[in-house]
């Protein structure tokens, strides 16, 4: 029998009728020690997880009893930009919680720990809209212990467990082997570009001349963009204005414009008579995490560049780009020209050893040709990619709607035997009054 669309036995509460939401301690920075009490903070909060990989830790004798971590217990993050992430702590050693950092104490007897775990991906959503109300994303423990659930007799939220767990295994498998094909994929493409270079992609082609030179030479200019960024940007187009397209940008193969800036016509003006990006033309990453990325300039309008990118003309009596583009992301042509990196923190390449790179082409004929075969094995592997980029997004929209199901008390029958949440909770009540007399 259903109640408002629940089973009978399930009762509807506030998460503070059946557990308390502390909130962590504001250690001081300088108190941080590489060694000593793990001190979880929010950014040690992953994927479900808690991740010591990064901890700092605080001497022992900063100890709080009060903001004690013991194995299993659930932490969610209570302020900034990942408010409502939450991480189950699965070390042995004990740990402190770090202020804005929420430790989930439950009371056994009504809630079944991990049962709570899984409830929090669909509470993720509701904690996160109330959080995001203000400028700085930010929710209070009362908040959160206000939410109200649907909550099964403890029995049966065991049995809810060990059915999401038994499905999730499953679905969890089928992703791994995905992720790897993902990988190989990746290997492939590799493969491709290498022996396309090689000129072991057809016969023909490595029986054919092959020249040396530097990009300096076969490219008509190599110039960075602009080294003082413009202060001011709009983030939506203006009347003369002009796309600044810089680092984020750029991805192997295509310009990503969901977060590209415009700037003033007259800054662009100064900008586009040293560096003029044209339709067709190279533009490569050169500074930053994403050093190396590179793609042919496919918008067919004038825009400016940062000095994070690099602008190569190829003289098309040479070299195409097509063929420049694959070359520069293949193995030989990494070794060649990232292989003159410099920089610890930042990766960049200084623009002489750009143009000091060598370059490895046949004749426009045969670069056409090679150009040719790699697109129509790399079209193959998009397609798969595709593919398997679906898959991953199906199985994490089964993950959600066993969920749904799950706390619809729909996944698993209920016990008649079970006794129902709300004759617990008034028994936990009650026991709670007779030890205040």
């Amino acid at each position: 029998m259903m109640k408002n669309n629940y089973p009978k036995t399930w009762y509807k509460v506030k998460l503070g009728d059946i557990l308390k939401l502390n909130n962590g301690f504001a250690f001081k920075s300088k108190d941080y020690s590489t060694d000593g009490i793990p001190l979880v903070r929010i950014s040690d909060i992953h994927n479900g997880l808690v991740n010591l990989d990064n901890v700092v830790y605080v001497s022992e004798n900063k100890f709080e009893e009060d903001y004690i971590i013991n194995k299993d217990d659930i932490l969610i993050a209570m302020s900034g930009a990942t408010t409502g992430k939450f991480g189950i702590y699965k070390n042995n050693i004990t740990a402190l919680q770090n202020q804005r950092v929420g430790n989930f104490k439950t009371n056994d007897k009504l809630i079944y720990k991990i049962f709570l775990y899984y409830y929090l991906f669909v509470l993720k959503n509701i904690i996160e809209k109330e959080a995001y109300g203000g400028a700085q994303p930010n929710i209070s423990s009362r908040k959160i212990e206000s939410q109200n659930i649907y909550l099964p007799p403890l029995p049966e939220q065991k049995r809810i467990v060990a059915k999401i767990e038994e499905l999730f295994s499953e679905i969890d498998a089928g992703i791994e082997t995905l992720k790897k094909a993902r990988e190989q994929l990746k290997t492939y493409r590799q493969s491709v570009l290498k022996h396309a270079f090689e000129g072991k992609l057809n016969h023909d082609y490595g029986n054919s001349a092959w020249a040396t030179s530097p990009l300096k030479e076969v490219c008509s200019k190599i110039q960075d963009g602009t080294h003082y960024s413009p202060k001011i940007q709009y983030n939506e187009k203006r009347p003369n204005t002009y796309m600044y397209i810089t680092a984020k940008n750029i991805k192997n193969n295509y310009i990503d414009l969901s977060n590209v800036t415009w700037i003033g016509e007259e800054f662009h003006k100064k900008i586009y008579l040293r560096c003029n990006p044209e339709y067709g033309d190279i533009l490569l990453t050169k500074d930053g995490v994403n050093t190396g990325d590179v793609t042919i300039n496919t918008i067919n309008e004038p825009i400016s560049i940062l000095s994070s990118l690099c602008l190569l003309k190829p003289d098309r009596t040479k070299i195409i780009p097509s063929y420049l583009k694959y070359y520069i992301q293949s193995p030989i042509g990494k070794r060649n020209i990232l292989g003159k990196m410099t920089g610890t923190a930042i990766k960049r390449i200084i623009l002489i050893r750009i143009k000091e790179s060598t370059v490895l082409y046949p004749s426009i004929k045969i670069q056409n040709q090679i150009v040719q075969e790699i697109e129509a094995r790399l079209s193959e592997a998009d397609h798969m990619q595709e593919t398997i980029e679906q898959s991953l997004k199906q199985a994490e929209a089964l993950k959600q709607s066993i969920l749904k199901k799950a706390f619809e008390g729909r996944l698993v029958p209920q016990d008649p035997n079970d006794e129902p949440a709300e004759k617990l909770l008034e028994k936990i009540k009650q026991e709670k009054a007779n030890l205040n007399k």
